[in-house]
């Protein structure tokens, strides 16, 4: 909340919520609350694609189309299987 009412008054920066998951440190500015930075979603995993949804937050979804590579050649070539890199045995 911003001043107690849950109103950004004109000459306030005390924090609040802007109501989008997406953005973090959101601040009063001119008596609106003003979104702040954008949340980094990266779960720095390959097999996934990651987003932001407004309502929830961080979404990692599943995808079996990305590369992928875990840095061992002597296993074969990687595949994303539900989100794993997955070695092809030789």
């Amino acid at each position: 909340m911003c001043n107690g009412s849950g109103v950004c008054g004109v000459n306030n920066a005390a924090s609040c919520s802007d109501n989008d998951a997406c953005t973090v440190d959101d601040i009063c500015s001119g008596g609106a609350c003003q979104p702040g930075t954008a949340l980094v979603c990266n779960d720095n995993n390959p097999c996934t694609d990651d987003s932001c949804n407004p309502a929830t937050g961080c979404v990692f979804t599943n995808d079996n189309t990305n590369l992928c590579a875990d840095s061992n050649m002597c296993n074969g070539a990687e595949t994303c299987v539900g989100g794993v890199a997955r070695a092809a045995r030789r």
